[in-house]
């Protein structure tokens, strides 16, 4: 019988304490992992997610509020802006395009944007399927929100007042599909893309503010052609990076508008969280220094209950470093199932937080990557290390009489 296989045998004597120790270390493993994971993977996603959007503009209030609702389009409606003065701020020589956003119904929840083409160009999207939309009750879709809605080109759609399941249904206009974006990442993936005329012709029977209910829809009045007189929004695009960072806040400063960089406001996000990051990471330490020290425990019960067995093998002919590598052997064993273990909780975990992740249009791994996992293994290694280390020296330091006399 070889050393490693007396190991094993003798943790499966101590079934229980061995299990609970590897159940902890990977519980830590996988906080660890997943939290590596969403600090690494986050970031770029949220990037890719805004695709060419470098500023929002809408009404006073706060900038990450702005970004959140009319550029990812993750938070409801904020308020509507006049459509002529948000135009207006927008108008500027290093503007490369713009367009409206305006937003209030959905279609089984998922959200219309009434907007013009120039959207998709902002997006740097570009078409799979069919043609853009040229007015009328014509709607294009992004890719993810043709495949969970089962749209095709010619599929009907019947939309919902409000950005929610359970709205009023608007039945005396359905949108038709003439177009499938192919996907890329951003946040147009997961919208179905609209006129703005056609805010008018569904809302014709709700046109009354006071009919609206708790969400507001863009379009409270109309000009001769038509046009919402107010939208939720104008996301614009830069020809020059420099532009980007100064003139949104010339306009949240000379006007009575919000203007938000959304890349800025997400860097300001993603500061206030990291520090929420690193204490699960802290955590997920613990539970391993937990967990070593649970070994460390269990590891030295074990050689006092067995002290005359390896004062046998040493009368055998075993040699100290052999009887004190069964001890290191034993760490290691434990920490490996630990990894193990933690790998496939990890697995699970970073399947359900990279699925929340994609229902707000950010595109995630569910594994963190090789060189992640790689400290995550050279860490748990160190810990084996550490929990053998008085186990180690105490059967290196025992005598054969010791042994005999426990």
């Amino acid at each position: 019988m070889s050393l490693w296989s007396l190991s094993f045998k003798y943790l499966l004597r101590r079934w229980g304490g061995a299990l609970l120790t590897v159940i902890v270390g990977a519980l830590g493993i996988a906080l660890i992992g997943t939290v590596m994971n969403l600090a690494e993977d986050v970031p770029s996603a949220v990037k890719k997610a805004l695709g060419g959007a470098d500023m929002v503009v809408g009404p006073k209030g706060s900038e990450l509020d702005l970004v959140m609702c009319c550029a990812l389009h993750i938070t409801p409606t904020r308020g509507l802006v006049s459509y002529r003065a948000a135009a207006e701020a927008v108008k500027n020589p290093y503007v490369k395009a713009s367009a409206p956003v305006a937003l209030g119904d959905s279609y089984n929840g998922t959200r219309i944007l009434w907007t013009t083409p120039a959207i998709v160009g902002i997006y740097d999207a570009k078409l799979a399927q069919g043609r853009m939309w040229s007015g009328g009750m014509e709607a294009v879709v992004g890719a993810g929100a043709a495949r969970s809605q089962h749209l095709t080109i010619g599929s009907k759609m019947i939309s919902t007042h409000g950005l929610d399941i359970g709205g009023e249904l608007h039945r005396n206009a359905a949108y038709t599909v003439v177009g499938i974006l192919k996907p890329n990442g951003s946040v147009i993936d997961r919208l179905i893309l609209a006129d703005l005329k056609s805010i008018r012709v569904v809302h014709v029977d709700i046109d009354d503010p006071d009919e609206q209910g708790p969400t507001q829809v863009a379009g409270q009045g109309y000009d001769k052609d038509g046009m919402p007189i107010a939208i939720s929004a104008m996301v614009a695009k830069f020809s020059s990076p420099i532009a980007a960072a100064i003139t949104p806040r010339q306009i949240s400063t000379t006007t009575d508008l919000t203007a938000a960089n959304p890349e800025l406001e997400m860097a300001r996000l993603s500061a206030l969280v990291r520090p929420v990051f690193n204490i699960m990471v802290l955590f997920g330490v613990l539970f391993g220094i937990v967990a070593a020290c649970m070994a460390a425990i269990s590891l030295v019960s074990g050689l006092n209950q067995r002290a005359r067995d390896l004062a046998l093998l040493r009368i055998l002919g075993a040699s100290r470093f052999k009887v004190a590598r069964m001890a290191f052997q034993e760490s290691l064993i434990l920490v490996h199932g630990a990894f193990l273990l933690g790998i496939a909780v990890m697995a699970g975990l970073g399947s359900l937080v990279a699925d929340r992740m994609l229902s707000y249009g950010l595109l995630i791994s569910n594994w963190p990557s090789l060189r992640e996992l790689l400290l995550i293994y050279v860490g748990t290694l160190v810990l084996a290390l550490l929990a053998s280390i008085i186990p180690v020296v105490r059967v290196a330091a025992s005598s054969v009489e010791e042994g005999l006399k426990a």
